[in-house]
């Protein structure tokens, strides 16, 4: 994972623990307001705020169709 000047590290981690697999398998958007405040990914949480990268809000959305193509 690329972030800011160069790469940090990213362990291995079952998808289902990262914001990213979470949209791919429900393919639907996800919004977290605050960051700080949520409970959910909280390895991924972790591995960013060891990497000093705090984030405010997330927002993702799958790339692919409900039919994935």
């Amino acid at each position: 994972m690329w972030w800011g000047k160069g790469p940090i590290p990213f362990p291995d981690m079952p998808t289902e623990e990262t914001s990213i697999g979470h949209v791919y398998h429900t393919q639907e958007p996800l919004h977290i307001a605050d960051w700080s405040g949520d409970d959910h990914f909280l390895p991924l949480k972790q591995l960013l705020h060891s990497n000093r990268l705090n984030l405010g809000s997330l927002v993702r959305v799958p790339s692919t169709t409900a039919h994935r193509c």
